[in-house]
């Protein structure tokens, strides 16, 4: 009964207002907390691989965004704005306290990026995994011919999140009006395999927008932060390859405690 009872503390949905509530899930003991953040549209079953790992170092939480998993359904027009606000609702609702190692993947990097520029006391240590730059959208336009440009804004839009290509672009403008980031450790993982050889994609260009970057993210605190090459990964970095994303992870969380 003792430990029913230990697992459905670490399981809760969680009210966050206006009717939502969202799926958190926490293992481990110990500060700062972790808190990871999805890609557009992937539920926090990603992480569980890491998480396990992280957990036997320090509380390590996941949760799914509106739209996700067993969280309430998605309202459309949502920006990073509106899940930051959610994400820090939820936190204080579930009684996780910071400071936070915030771990950000993809879209989630976006929020990651948001959460630490606008509550820059709440935050000890950042994870970004392959994530968005806040001009990455805009840039990766002018590489591509008009079709597959266009073709590629009708996939980012099919996710259970209701987010699409206009609430992509004002979150990365969120992100860089509010940037910078705090002064904390912070550690950029890029993939190693490109994103994709479809005939008239141009891999090289775009992998070498990626690359320059990722090598700005890393530069968004001011003291800079390490880059690492997860040479066997494409984008999906935390399923790929769990034990290098988790090293990290407890590497920033290790400087975060000093």
């Amino acid at each position: 009964m003792k430990l029913i009872a230990v697992v459905a503390a670490a399981l809760q949905l969680v009210p966050v207002g206006g009717g939502r509530s969202l799926y958190l899930s926490c293992r481990g003991t110990g500060t700062p907390a972790v808190v990871f953040d999805s890609g557009l549209g992937v539920y926090s079953g990603t992480w569980l691989a890491v998480q396990k790992r992280v957990a036997t170092q320090t509380r390590a939480c996941v949760y799914d965004r509106v739209g996700l998993g067993t969280s309430s359904p998605a309202p459309p027009g949502r920006t990073s704005a509106d899940l930051v606000a959610d994400l820090a609702t939820l936190l204080q609702r579930a009684n996780v306290a910071g400071p936070y190692v915030l771990v950000g993947a993809s879209f989630g990097g976006l929020d990651v990026q948001l959460f630490g520029a606008t509550h820059p006391d709440d935050v000890a240590g950042i994870v970004l995994v392959d994530s968005l730059h806040w001009d990455f959208d805009r840039r990766i336009e002018k590489l591509l011919p008009t079709k597959l440009a266009l073709q590629r804004r009708d996939e980012l839009g099919l996710n259970r999140e209701r987010i699409f290509y206009p609430q992509i672009l004002a979150s990365e403008r969120e992100v860089h009006a509010a940037l910078p980031l705090p002064d904390v450790p912070l550690v950029v993982i890029r993939h190693g395999i490109p994103f994709s050889t479809a005939p008239g994609w141009p891999s090289r260009a775009v992998e070498q927008l990626w690359l320059a970057l990722q090598n700005d993210l890393a530069n968004e605190t001011p003291t800079p932060g390490s880059i690492v090459l997860a040479a066997r990964s494409g984008h999906r970095i935390a399923e790929q390859q769990p034990a290098l994303v988790a090293a990290q992870v407890e590497h920033v969380v290790a400087e975060a405690r000093k």
